[in-house]
């Protein structure tokens, strides 16, 4: 029974050791997803300042009201990147704060 038991370790331990090192890099890919999302999408039209500027003082809900606004005038954007900038604007990461303070 023991045996058993220190197969399953074996064999156990590398997966959940790759699945919290793969887990800790998750947040930062969303991160960058979002910095380049502003860069793709919004500076297209908009300069930076106007975008960074507004960071800290618009809420999620205005957030969210600008974004829809700015699909009905023609910004490309599906509706999981809509979800995405609208929670990369309303709560910016530090990277985007960094980017905006560039």
């Amino acid at each position: 029974m023991l045996r058993n038991g220190y197969i399953l370790f074996i064999f156990l331990l590398p997966a959940i050791v790759a699945g919290t090192f793969l887990s800790c890099f998750a947040g930062d890919i969303t991160v960058t997803g979002c910095t380049k999302l502003l860069q793709a999408k919004c500076l297209q039209c908009h300069p930076e300042t106007r975008i960074c500027q507004k960071l800290e003082k618009k809420s999620k809900r205005a957030w969210k009201r600008t974004v829809k606004r700015m699909v009905k005038k023609g910004a490309e954007l599906d509706t999981e990147q809509q979800k995405m900038l609208v929670q990369c604007l309303s709560k910016p990461s530090p990277e985007v704060v960094q980017y905006c303070q560039q």
